[in-house]
């Protein structure tokens, strides 16, 4: 077998379809009625697994993380899948 991981997730990647996920988080700093809100684009097999995506990137992305430890989230809309 040749090839690494890498390559084989990129592979994986492409075949799957994107997914537009919206977040809406909010917490116990924010205003009542405030929130951060942001577009996910992630490559999943299905919207559940879209969901999942999209919510491992709102926590734990350097530059685009919206939700905090104690904060609350909600998926707003999956949109999807497009090709």
């Amino acid at each position: 077998m040749t090839g690494s991981a890498t390559d084989s997730d990129e592979i994986e990647k492409d075949e799957q379809p994107e997914w537009w996920v919206n977040i809406r988080a909010y917490g116990p700093g924010d205003k009542p009625g405030e929130a951060r809100h942001r577009q996910y684009i992630v490559n999943a097999k299905d919207s559940d697994k879209a969901k999942e995506k999209a919510v491992d990137k709102a926590k734990n992305h350097f530059t685009k993380s919206i939700i905090d430890r104690r904060d609350n989230y909600d998926i707003v809309e999956v949109s999807g899948p497009h090709e």
